[in-house]
C-alpha cells in the first residue's frame, strides 16, 4: 500500500473516531431529552386523569383537601414509584381512597396510573392547577361542621353527626364528594344531598342497604359502578354505619350545609384589633419569596424556586416572567421534586431606579452556590435581560441542601449581604460553619459597586486576618431562611433552620462592626452540640428559640414598617414552614426579648415579603401570595 494510501486511511480513521467520539458526548443528552419528551407526554396525559380523578380529595395544586394527604408534600414527591403506584393502584382500606386499577375493579389501566405517579414525581402543580381552572374544576375545601350547622333544629345529636361526618369522608368521600353532593370527576357515587331514597327510607332500611350494598348489574342502580357491602370497609360496625345515616340525613335535612363558605381561619383577634391574611395572587409553582425593586412602581417579584421571577402588578400576574433561568438550575428542579437547591434569593439594587441592576442568587446544573449579576431590558421594564449575566461569586456545595441563598442589600451601609448554609448532610457532623476558610455557614459582605464582580470593602471584620476569607462578616450559621433588615433602624434579623430540636432567630444591631459566631455547630441554638467542635472566638446566642414540640423550620421575616397597621409598628413577624403558625417577637421594657403566637394559619410558609410601604406579605409554599390587612368587621369596644 502506498504512503499515500495509508495517509488517507489513517484520516478516514481518525475523523470516524471523531465523529464516533462526538457521537457518544452528545449521546447523554440525547437520552434526557428523550426522558424530558417522556415525562412531558405523560405529564399532559396525567393532568385530565387528575382533573377526572384526583382532584375533589387532593385539590387543584395538590394541596390536600378535607383531610386527605396533600401529594405537593416533599415526603410524597420523595418516595418511590412503586410506592405510589402500589396506592393508586389497590387504594388505602378505611379511607377515602379506593382502588383505581382496573385489575381491582377500579377504572385506570397501568399505563395511567403510571402518567399519574409521574405527574406527583415531576410534574408543576401551577400547570395542574391553570388546566384545572381552564376546565371549571376546582374543588373546595371543606370548614369544620361546627361552622355551618343549625345545631338548634338537628335530628340526631351533634357528637352522632360530627362522627357520621368524619366516617362518611373516609370511607363514602371518594365516591359521593363533598357534602354527600355525588358524582365525582370518575362519577362513581350518586348525590346523596338531595335523595329520595334517603328521604324515604327509615334507618333500619337504610342500615340494611349499606349492609348488603348493591350490585353494579342491579336494575335500578343507574350508576353502573357496585355499591360494596358496608362502602367497601368491612371495619364499619353497624353503630359506625348509623352515625353515617344521621350526617346524611341531617345533610338532606338542611340542617348540616358543607361548603366552603367557612374555611381555615386566616384571621385571629390581636390585641383588641382583628387582622386577616388576605389573598393577592395564587397559581405560583413552589414560590420561596417576595420583593420590590423600590423604583416607585408598585411592583411586586415573586421568585418560583424552578427558576422564573414574575411580576404581580395591581393585582394581576403579568404572562410573562420577568427573568427565566430554569435552564441553569439542576435538571431536577423545575420538575417540583422537593429539594432545597433552585433560584433561592433576588436582591434589587438601591438605585435600581436609576441603574436597573438587580442580583439573583441560584444553585448551577452542578448543584453549586451562584451570586449573578442582571440588568433590566434596555425596552421593556418588565423583563430582565438574559445577555447581561455576570457572575460574581460561585461556591462549591457539596450535598443538596443546606444552601441558603437569601441576599439583601443593607439600609445602612448599602452592601449586599448573601447568607450560605453549611453544606448539609444533617445526618453527619458538620464542622464547616466554624471552618474560616469555607464560605459555607457565613454571612457574606460584598460591595458590588464596581464593574467587574465585587470587592470586599475595607472595615469587614476579618479583612488582613489570613486566617479568614475576608468576605466574610458573620458565621456560625447552620441554613438561614432568611435574613432581613429593619428598614427603619438596620438591625438584622436571622431566622436559621435548626437541626434535631431547635429553631433559632439571631439578632445582630445596626452598630455591629460583624465578627458574630452565631455558635453552629458547637451549639444548636442555645443547647451544645457537637462537643468536638469549638467556636472561633466569641459565641453570640440566638435572641429566640423554640423546639420541634412548637414548630419544625423557621422562616424568618420582617419587622413590620408599614403605615397601614399602627398596633404593629416595630413587631418582628416570623413563622414556621411546617405548621403554619406566625409569631411576634419584641423587646419589653426591661428590653428582655418576649415571643407570642399571632396566628396559627393554614399556610405552609416558605417566607415572607414586603413592599415599597412597608406592608407585610406571606409567601405560600404551596402557590399564594397573602398579605396582612386589618379586618373590615371589627369587635364592639366594651360601651359599644
Amino acid at each position: 500500500m502506498s504512503r499515500h494510501a495509508i495517509r488517507l486511511s489513517l484520516l478516514s480513521a481518525l475523523v470516524i473516531i471523531l465523529l464516533l467520539g462526538l457521537n457518544m458526548l452528545r449521546e447523554p443528552n440525547r437520552q434526557i431529552e428523550t426522558l424530558d419528551a417522556q415525562r412531558a407526554a405523560a405529564i399532559e396525559r396525567a393532568m385530565q386523569l387528575y382533573a377526572l380523578n384526583c382532584v375533589e380529595c387532593h385539590g387543584a395544586s395538590g394541596e390536600g383537601l378535607n383531610v386527605t394527604p396533600a401529594l405537593n408534600d416533599p415526603a410524597v414527591r420523595a418516595k418511590p414509584d412503586s410506592d405510589l403506584f402500589k396506592t393508586i393502584s389497590r387504594g388505602r382500606p378505611g379511607t377515602a381512597m379506593v382502588a383505581f386499577s382496573a385489575d381491582e375493579n377500579g377504572i385506570l389501566t397501568t399505563q395511567q396510573i403510571n402518567d399519574l405517579v409521574v405527574l406527583i414525581k415531576h410534574g408543576r402543580w401551577r400547570q395542574v392547577e391553570a388546566y384545572i381552572d381552564a376546565n371549571n374544576l376546582r374543588p373546595v375545601d371543606l370548614p369544620a361542621l361546627e361552622a355551618q350547622i343549625d345545631i338548634a333544629n338537628l335530628t340526631y345529636p351533634l357528637e352522632t353527626v360530627k362522627e357520621g361526618r368524619t366516617l362518611y369522608q373516609a370511607s363514602c368521600f371518594s365516591c359521593h364528594n363533598a357534602g354527600a353532593a355525588g358524582v365525582t370527576g370518575h362519577r362513581i357515587g350518586k348525590d346523596l344531598s338531595d335523595n329520595a331514597f334517603v328521604q324515604e327510607r327509615t334507618d333500619e332500611e337504610l342500615l340494611k342497604f349499606l349492609q348488603d350494598g348493591r350490585a353494579a348489574t342491579d336494575p335500578e342502580n343507574v350508576t353502573g359502578y357496585e355499591m360494596p357491602a358496608r362502602g367497601g370497609n368491612p371495619n364499619l360496625s353497624n353503630e359506625d354505619l348509623l352515625k353515617i345515616i344521621a350526617y346524611i340525613k341531617e345533610v338532606n335535612n338542611k340542617t348540616v350545609i358543607d361548603s366552603a363558605a367557612a374555611a381555615a381561619q386566616t384571621s385571629v383577634e390581636w390585641r383588641g384589633v382583628v387582622y386577616e391574611w388576605v389573598k393577592v395572587a395564587d397559581n405560583f409553582d413552589i414560590p420561596l419569596g417576595l420583593f420590590h425593586a423600590g423604583d416607585g412602581s408598585g411592583r411586586l417579584f415573586v421568585v418560583e424556586q424552578g427558576g422564573k421571577i414574575l411580576i404581580l402588578q395591581d393585582g394581576q400576574v403579568l404572562p410573562e416572567p420577568f427573568l427565566d433561568i430554569s435552564e441553569l438550575l439542576p435538571p431536577s428542579v423545575p420538575y417540583g421534586i422537593y429539594t432545597e437547591q433552585g433560584l433561592l434569593g433576588l436582591a434589587f439594587h438601591p438605585n435600581y431606579r436609576e441603574n436597573g441592576i438587580f442580583f439573583v442568587s441560584y444553585s448551577n446544573r452542578l448543584g453549586d452556590s451562584v451570586l449573578a449579576r442582571y440588568q433590566v431590558s434596555a425596552n421593556d421594564p418588565n423583563r430582565a435581560d438574559p445577555s447581561s449575566a455576570m457572575i460574581l461569586l460561585e461556591v462549591d456545595q457539596p450535598f443538596e441542601d443546606h444552601n441558603g441563598g437569601n441576599i439583601v442589600f443593607s439600609p445602612i451601609d448599602g452592601y449586599l449581604y448573601m447568607g450560605l448554609g453549611d453544606g448539609g448532610r444533617p445526618a453527619e457532623p458538620n464542622y464547616n460553619s466554624q471552618n474560616p476558610r469555607l464560605y459555607l455557614g457565613k454571612m457574606l459582605r460584598l460591595d458590588v459597586d464596581v464593574e467587574a464582580g465585587y470587592r470586599v470593602p475595607d472595615d469587614n471584620p476579618f479583612v488582613g486576618n489570613p486566617d479568614y476569607l475576608p468576605e466574610i462578616w458573620a458565621l456560625g450559621l447552620r441554613n438561614p431562611w432568611r435574613f432581613t433588615f429593619d428598614r427603619k433602624t438596620g438591625d438584622l434579623y436571622i431566622g436559621d433552620v435548626g437541626q434535631w430540636l431547635y429553631e433559632e432567630i439571631d439578632f445582630q444591631p445596626a452598630s455591629s462592626r460583624g465578627g458574630e459566631n452565631y455558635g453552629w455547630s458547637a451549639f444548636e441554638a442555645t443547647h451544645p452540640y457537637l462537643e468536638d467542635e469549638t467556636v472561633l472566638g466569641e459565641h453570640t446566642p440566638p435572641i429566640l428559640e423554640y423546639g420541634h414540640d412548637a414548630g419544625l423550620s423557621v422562616a424568618g421575616g420582617y419587622v413590620y414598617r408599614g403605615q397601614d397597621l399602627p398596633q404593629l409598628d416595630g413587631l418582628y413577624f416570623y413563622g414556621d414552614y411546617v405548621n403554619g403558625i406566625v409569631w411576634v417577637a419584641y423587646r419589653d421594657e426591661s428590653g428582655a426579648w418576649q415571643s407570642e403566637t399571632f396566628m396559627d394559619t393554614p399556610f405552609v410558609i416558605s417566607s415572607f415579603g414586603e413592599d415599597e410601604q412597608g406592608e407585610l406579605y406571606l409567601v405560600d409554599y404551596k402557590g399564594a401570595i397573602y398579605r396582612l390587612e386589618r379586618a373590615a368587621e371589627q369587635p364592639q369596644s366594651a360601651g359599644g
